[in-house]
């Protein structure tokens, strides 16, 4: 999106440098000789012998203009049909879809009205020019203090890695410090994420981000299919093992002694992932997530991330990027392998010098930036 505004908006400028150029070289004396700026381009026809011109601008401008009015009361009816439809306006009338003609009519309609009143400043099109631009200015402007209001006044946030905190971010079961929940499944919290959304009216997703096991999720929901999705990061994600299953059963064993002795030595986490690198409040964060989960969550989660039921074909129409640490390559090949199979047109994105989820915790600033760009993209 940000590269199509950026193209159209530099375009028009080297559009506009080219006309301007040919005009001025058509017409050197022009800001001495014109009679109105506003309709000179009438007058530069005639100077240069094709008065014809003049005639096929005014039918081109016209029909230009007419389609730029009709996309943009298409834009704003559409946008009062979003508001009517998550109550913002009242839904009984902006919220309307025509059953014929599965268009909001009862917007249209309306935008149209509105339109209309354009014809009182027939004899004044300046004004009504200055009246859109007021308009335009003011509607910035009350965005722009929303954003303020909100975030900086009310929720006192400041740094720009807050971004990240203003997505949804579902915590897993076992893992949220202020709720104790079961840990069920990867398959299982991908259900009750889809449920979570559907109940809310939230139909698709703009972008999906999931770390690790967050990851697993992730990729679940893809296969699931219930929520369409636009952009999809999967951030080291962890792919169930392609191997039988008392093989796994054995790896998950092996994750599940590990995290145990963790657990009784949470000051070795600590040494093993410095807060220099990873920042404190993330190290925090694990500590206090690893000392409060019970021995069966534990198991639950590895032989869960390991194990989960995925297609050997996963049909999209999501655009999937998969993030990983250059330091983490090994461990990650086999789940960078399985993703390649499943989702073909997977961009691979290595960071430098990045351990598993350094990027996002270790450089929360980077990252939001990174992850805006991503789901921003075209």
């Amino acid at each position: 999106m940000g590269k199509a505004i950026m193209g159209v908006v530099i375009g028009a400028g080297i559009i506009f440098a080219i006309v301007a150029y040919f005009s001025q070289i058509a017409w050197p004396e022009a800001y001495a000789n014109i009679e109105d700026p506003d309709t000179g381009i009438f007058e530069l026809f005639p100077h240069i012998g094709m008065s014809w011109l003049g005639t096929v601008f005014f039918i081109v401008d016209n029909c230009g203009s007419f389609v730029c009015a009709l996309a943009g009361m298409g834009a704003v009816s559409r946008i009062l049909y979003g508001m009517g439809r998550d109550n913002i306006l009242p839904k009984k009338f902006f919220g309307k879809v025509s059953p014929k003609f599965q268009t909001p009519v009862n917007n249209i309609v309306l935008t149209t009205l509105i339109a209309l009143t354009a014809l009182f400043y027939q004899e004044n099109v300046m004004g009504a020019a200055s009246l859109v631009s007021f308009g335009a200015v003011c509607g910035f402007f009350m965005v722009n203090f929303s954003v303020i209001g909100h975030y900086i006044i009310r929720g006192k946030e400041r740094g720009a890695g807050a971004m990240i905190r203003h997505l949804i971010i579902p915590a897993l079961p076992a893992h949220d410090p202020d709720e104790k929940t079961p840990y069920t499944s990867v398959e299982g919290v991908a259900a009750e994420v889809s449920g979570w959304l559907a109940q809310r009216g939230i139909g698709a997703l703009w972008g999906l981000y999931g770390v690790s096991m967050g990851g697993a999720v992730a990729l679940r929901l893809l296969a699931d299919g219930k929520i369409p999705v636009r952009t999809c990061v999967l951030d080291a994600a962890i792919t169930p093992y392609r191997a039988p299953r008392w093989l796994t059963r054995g790896f998950s064993l092996r994750n599940y002694l590990v995290i145990h002795f963790a657990q009784r030595h949470l000051a070795l986490i600590r040494r093993a992932f410095p807060s220099q690198r990873f920042g404190q409040a993330a190290v925090e964060d694990v500590c206090t997530i690893l000392g409060r989960m019970d021995r069966r969550d534990v198991w639950h989660v590895f032989d869960s991330c390991f194990n989960y039921p995925l297609p050997k074909q996963l049909c999209t129409a999501a655009r999937v990027s998969y993030w990983y640490g250059s330091k983490e390559y090994f461990q990650r090949a086999l789940d960078i392998r399985h993703v390649r199979r499943l989702l073909p047109k997977t961009v691979f994105v290595p960071f430098p010098n990045c351990a598993h989820a350094e990027f996002v915790s270790g450089q929360p600033e980077a990252f939001a930036a990174r992850l805006a760009e991503t789901f921003e993209q075209d």
